[in-house]
């Protein structure tokens, strides 16, 4: 009787780093002395996983409301 001899070898998977990707959308309207913006931002992982990601803003923009 043949007996074979068995190996299995753990595969070790490359760390990636994470890839986002952003599609955003703005609606402006001009009103007197005030421009309101309201934008949509559609974000996809491409590649790996991440537990959070950061939206910037500047420092003269009222976020009023997620």
């Amino acid at each position: 009787m043949d007996q074979g001899i068995t190996q299995r070898k753990k595969i070790q998977r490359a760390k990636l780093d994470p890839k986002l990707y952003a599609k955003t959308a703005t609606y402006a309207s001009v009103g007197e002395g005030i421009v309101r913006c309201e934008s949509l931002v559609h974000l996809s992982i491409l590649q790996a996983e991440t537990s959070s990601f950061r939206l910037l803003l500047s420092k003269d923009v009222s976020l009023l409301d997620v």
